[in-house]
């Protein structure tokens, strides 16, 4: 949500200070600042806002800062191309940040599983309790409920132990 919020309220915020020095700031310039605004989108919200915010910071700086202003013709190729780019590398940066967050998540599950199987590597077998592991586990990984279950050919799935609230 706070990702919309900052493409919805920080793109045209950023147009209207851009706007009021329009004469002394470069095509360049401005679309660097816009990419800023791009990539915290990006790294708030992931990839559709990153992708939204590309495309509308793209429209702006064209519509406000390409001549003929207040439209979105291109007259220069050199200002077609720095926007074509533009747009380009605040997509590919777009998604890249989300790939490294989800890489971020990942890795802190992997550190939770190895520090919790290291927890159990440490106890003696015979000092282990079903009720403890699945306790770890569900504390581990902030569930509800964890529950060990087995299949019995005749009854189904039979539950051998559980941790935290039961289950609906």
């Amino acid at each position: 949500m706070t990702a919309w919020a900052l493409l919805v309220l920080g793109l045209p915020l950023l147009t209207f200070v851009l706007e009021a020095v329009r004469g002394s700031v470069s095509l360049e310039s401005v679309l660097l600042l816009y990419l800023m605004v791009v990539v915290s989108v990006a790294a708030l919200g992931g990839i559709m806002p990153g992708l939204a915010a590309a495309l509308a910071a793209d429209l702006l700086a064209n519509y406000f800062f390409v001549p003929p202003y207040g439209t979105l013709h291109i007259q220069a190729q050199d200002h077609l191309v720095a926007l074509l780019v533009f747009v380009a590398v605040a997509a590919v940066v777009s998604i890249l940040v989300e790939l490294a967050s989800r890489r971020r998540e990942d890795a802190a599950r992997n550190r939770a599983e190895a520090d919790l199987l290291a927890r159990l590597s440490r106890t003696p077998v015979g000092q282990v309790s079903t009720e403890n592991v699945l306790d770890d586990i569900r504390r581990t990984f902030g569930m509800a409920q964890v529950q060990l279950q087995t299949v019995d050919p005749q009854a189904g799935w039979r539950t051998v132990s559980s941790s935290g609230e039961p289950a609906p």
